[in-house]
């Protein structure tokens, strides 16, 4: 296995930190990994998949989202349409090598991978681990929370990532997407 530590560019301009874990082979299939919220691209998932898919001939992409680890932004200006627009960053990249790309998401990174897999037909393979589902109520509790609160002090990760979010829990939308593939 090796890997190589690179930068890229979003949408925005911003440098998004990246590693690859590839195979001995020179063409090879490449997995995406979209790390969950307050992760990076270090994450415990990313570390044994680096390990492991290399070894099945397989790349692995792992990157942080902007705001996140060692790229660009802050971390309390991200959106999850921002975390979209850099997985999609991201795919782009990718296909300029391989035209079979898988995306990974745990957790957050799963809603990531889920909205971007049903909007772009060059993901092959979508695998979800453990996706944020139905936690509509949740949100909508933490952005009471919030509210309440941000007369008083400003927060790390404010109101507008939480609305944002509630944009693309609708997974029934993407089911269908993908399934008439």
């Amino acid at each position: 296995m090796k890997q190589q530590k690179i930068f890229f560019k979003n949408s925005k301009g911003q440098r998004l930190a990246e590693i690859l874990y590839y195979p001995k082979n020179n063409s090879f299939p490449v997995a995406i990994i979209s790390h969950g919220y307050r992760s990076k691209k270090e994450s415990k998932v990313a570390l044994a998949l680096g390990k492991s898919l290399p070894k099945k001939g397989i790349g692995l992409f792992a990157f942080d989202f902007s705001g996140n680890g060692e790229s660009e932004g802050k971390f309390e200006k991200t959106t999850v349409t921002q975390y979209i627009d850099d997985l999609k960053s991201a795919i782009e990249l990718i296909s300029k090598k391989t035209n079979k790309i898988a995306l990974i998401g745990p957790s957050l990174g799963g809603l990531i991978s889920l909205n971007s897999a049903s909007k772009d037909e060059s993901v092959k393979t979508l695998i979800l681990i453990s996706p944020l589902s139905h936690f509509r109520g949740q949100i909508r509790k933490e952005i009471k929370r919030i509210t309440k609160r941000i007369k008083s002090e400003e927060k790390k990760h404010g109101i507008g990532f939480y609305i944002d979010a509630l944009k693309y829990l609708r997974y029934s939308k993407h089911k269908k997407k993908l399934y008439q593939r």
